[in-house]
């Protein structure tokens, strides 16, 4: 059975990057000025240096290791789910529901975007996930890495491939199964 997966470049996460980065800025803050002014008789005063180290450890991290590792942002991901958390426990329900959306649809967003092709559907990674019928599709091409589908109902979709992210790809061996594919439905 045949099996053949392209990545897709993801152009949002550079700013979603960015939009974590001053996020995690906005908690630092926030944490730092609700130590400041809660009573210091407070249970919540002593989960504040916690917090402000939750968010600031992974935010340092990323900074000194920004070219070196790509999952410090999800680092920083996970520290908004524990820091939605601490929200919630110092009374700010809204900011702790806001934050823990913002990691959650982050997860989403950051993710390779993997298109896969087998001989039974193809698999777009859109959201919700698309599982595509091969007799949806009237043709199919890879060429100069720029991969077009062209559907039955006049759809088309375009994306330029990278190809560093697709090195092992062969063009040709994918055309050739795509077109075997597509004779196969064309031929019931």
């Amino acid at each position: 059975m045949d099996n053949f997966y392209i990545i897709l470049p993801n152009e949002k996460r550079g700013t979603y990057k960015i939009l974590t980065l001053i996020i995690a800025l906005i908690n630092i803050v926030g944490y730092v000025y609700l130590s400041i002014h809660v009573d210091k008789e407070s249970v919540i005063h002593d989960l504040l240096p916690a917090a402000i180290s939750l968010c600031a450890t992974p935010l340092t991290l990323y900074f000194f290791y920004k070219k070196g590792r790509e999952s410090s942002i999800f680092q920083i991901l996970f520290s908004f789910f524990l820091a939605s958390i601490l929200w919630v426990f110092t009374g700010f329900y809204l900011m702790g529901f806001l934050l823990f959306t913002f990691a959650l649809t982050g997860v989403f967003a950051l993710r390779k975007l993997k298109v896969a092709f087998d001989n039974n559907i193809i698999s777009y990674p859109s959201f919700p996930h698309k599982k595509l019928e091969w007799n949806e599709v009237s043709n199919l091409i890879l060429k100069d890495n720029i991969l077009t589908i062209d559907f039955k109902n006049n759809k088309l979709i375009q994306h330029t491939i990278n190809e560093n992210e697709n090195k092992d790809l062969d063009e040709t061996a994918f055309n050739t199964f795509v077109q075997k594919q597509l004779n196969n439905i064309t031929q019931f």
